[in-house]
């Protein structure tokens, strides 16, 4: 396969869930728009169980024992072809269109399919299920300037939904991107995949696409908020606690503030704050808020705008409002 040809489905996953059935689906849905030209690279954390699903010739398999983004970042070296899909292991594609994705402009970095979340653990639960349209698909970001996309993108309702994660890029402009904020995206800090997106749209543009379809499983909210809270606690920067557990958020946000977009500063505050703010009004309602946290509402605009990520002679660190410093 050509590196102008073809394309790859990059799955990174766990590899606890049983995905035989996910990929015989896909190799048969990429058969019939790319013939014998793709591939599907599983990058598993963990030895998975369905060794047998993964004797195809169409699949290529690594474990790697590191984070989400280091997974991607060795799929993507194992990418020949000149674009990707990246999907996760309870997604399934119903639709591509090969012409739209190779003819995806040199501004653009990504073709988004349509997203339609559902429920259920099959293909066909899943579509008799289809209860909603996934709220990044209702818009556009291929405005001209990053000013643009990444206001309307930090903007209500989104990116709480972060559908747009997912989808069909350019390899080497995301390869690119992914370097450069590689050893913020190390950390997964929650809602990274939020400043990963801010991270790609400061660059370039994202098309929607109305002939590619992807179908999403819905996941509860409070259990994504439950776990955020869990990842904290194991996670290096245990000294910026109590804050961090009231607005888990604040990282990765003002990282998107700081580093990714620092020239648009007054115009990413104001949602940056209003995002922790609702996360925090979340974390309250749910009673999932730590007794121990010791912040009120008051107090969270105060420590998101005086708290920030700072650039020092190429290494990049965070300081907190207690003057207390985290470097990667």
């Amino acid at each position: 396969m050509s590196c102008e040809d073809g394309l790859t489905l990059i799955l990174p996953t766990r590899g606890e869930r049983d995905i035989s059935a996910w990929i015989e689906y896909h190799v048969d849905l990429l058969a019939g728009e790319y013939g014998d030209d793709f591939s599907i690279i599983v990058a598993s954390e963990i030895e998975p169980g369905y060794r047998r699903a993964l004797e195809n010739r169409f699949i290529r398999h690594f474990r790697l024992e590191e984070c989400f983004f280091r997974r991607i970042e060795r799929a993507l070296d194992m990418t020949t072809t000149r674009n990707f899909v990246l999907v996760a292991d309870d997604d399934f594609l119903l639709s591509l269109d090969r012409r739209e994705i190779e003819d995806m402009p040199d501004d653009v970095i990504s073709i988004s399919p349509k997203t339609l979340r559902s429920t259920g653990t099959t293909v066909n639960e899943l579509i008799e299920n289809i209860h909603t349209v996934a709220i990044s698909s209702h818009f556009e970001f291929c405005h001209d300037t990053k000013e643009e996309r990444l206001v309307r993108y930090l903007s209500a309702p989104l990116p709480s939904d972060n559908s747009i994660f997912y989808g069909i890029f350019n390899k080497d402009k995301y390869r690119t991107v992914l370097s450069k904020h590689m050893p913020f995206m190390a950390c997964l800090f929650p809602a990274c995949d939020w400043t990963f997106v801010a991270a790609l749209m400061a660059e370039y543009k994202f098309r929607s696409s109305e002939t590619s379809v992807l179908l999403r499983d819905t996941t509860n909210v409070l259990d994504l908020i439950a776990r955020e809270l869990r990842d904290i606690k194991t996670m290096p920067f245990q000294a910026f606690m109590p804050w961090a557990k009231a607005i888990p958020l604040h990282l990765s946000l003002s990282y998107i503030r700081d580093v990714i977009a620092p020239d648009l500063l007054p115009l990413l505050s104001k949602e940056i704050v209003r995002l922790n703010m609702e996360r925090y009004d979340g974390l309250v309602y749910a009673n999932l808020l730590d007794p121990e946290v010791g912040l009120n509402r008051d107090d969270i605009a105060d420590v998101v705008n005086n708290s920030k990520w700072l650039n020092s002679e190429g290494c990049v660190m965070f300081q907190n409002l207690f003057n207390q410093t985290m470097t990667l």
